[in-house]
């Protein structure tokens, strides 16, 4: 064992009972060339002073880089079957070695080399699946329909394409799981997304959904009116596109004024306030200065009386 830690250990047998021990004793687990020998020698100390807590210990050893299933079988019955799983020195081999093991299958996810022949050969197993359906490849998942997969977290695999949920109509997806698996949006642009629809594909209530949500994250723009307005009627962008805030928005601030008389209840809706006081202010602004130009340019002194000018400028307004 080293040195390091056993004088370490020994400060604090001085004072056991502070909290602030069971803190380094934590922090000491980090140590880069801990050894096995440390750990046992940390163990007993741990276990004796910081029995609230000690649980905590006991489940950062469990998983712990030097600890083996050899070294863990030699122990009693306290270490943290759940953090053992996730040890980078367990596997499926060591699982299969050793089947009488007590191994909590509903973490068996957490293994480092989970696969679906491993799920297969033991599918009878209590498995969380809404993990393994987010985990496991798609082509396994599609090729066992008859397993207890959760297709909400289906929808959240790292394997799955656009072309995966075009061809697999039989699956129930999930669009908002779809939409906030970024492995499958990286790929996915509103330019495949119309292609899709003006092929009437199959899954179009899908790629609906999906392109609602990707408009979100787009800046309306005149290019994407122009694609919107040319989309099938099936589609239903006259609902929720173009009454929607971001392209009532974009008309918004096509305009640098606003007639007080103009702001209806979709404007008072989606616009905030600050925008529509600029606006409005700049209307009056405007008509200050046109009026103004408009007395200037025919008012002619000794000519034009003040009811003359009045004339004028009713005229004008």
């Amino acid at each position: 064992m080293s040195d390091y830690i056993k004088t370490m250990i020994d400060h604090m047998k001085v004072r056991p009972n502070s909290y602030q021990h069971f803190d380094c004793c934590m922090k000491l687990l980090q140590y880069p060339k801990l050894t096995v020998q440390d750990i046992e020698y940390m163990l007993p100390f741990v276990i004796d002073n910081y029995p609230p807590y000690s649980y905590k210990f006991l489940s950062a050893v469990s998983c712990h880089s030097v600890i083996t299933i050899d070294w863990l079988l030699r122990q009693d019955s306290w270490w943290d079957i759940e953090e053992t799983i996730s040890n980078p020195n367990i596997t499926t081999k060591i699982v299969e070695k050793y089947p009488n093991f007590e191994w909590n299958w509903q973490f068996m996810d957490d293994i480092k080399d989970l696969n679906g022949e491993f799920v297969l050969a033991h599918r009878f197993e209590d498995w969380n699946w809404e993990s393994l359906s987010s985990l496991l490849n798609i082509e396994f998942i599609l090729e066992h329909p008859d397993f207890q997969w959760c297709y909400y977290h289906v929808g959240r695999n790292k394997t799955i394409t656009l072309d995966t949920v075009i061809t697999n109509p039989q699956i129930e997806w999930y669009v908002e799981s779809l939409v906030t698996n970024t492995s499958f949006m990286k790929d996915i642009t509103l330019d495949k997304l119309l292609r899709l629809i003006d092929q009437n594909t199959t899954e179009i209530s899908i790629i609906i959904a999906i392109l609602k949500h990707l408009i979100k994250t787009e800046e309306v723009s005149n290019d994407l009116v122009t694609k919107m307005r040319h989309l099938p009627e099936q589609v239903n962008a006259t609902k929720w596109f173009f009454e929607g805030k971001g392209y009532i928005t974009y008309l918004f601030n096509q305009t640098t004024i606003l007639n007080p008389t103009d702001i209806d209840a979709v404007i008072y809706k989606f616009i905030p306030i600050n925008s529509i006081n600029e606006k409005v202010s700049n209307y009056y602004d405007k008509i200050e200065t046109e009026v103004a130009s408009v007395g200037t340019n025919n008012f002619n002194i000794g000519q034009e009386g003040n009811h003359g000018l009045r004339q004028i400028i009713r005229s004008y307004l």
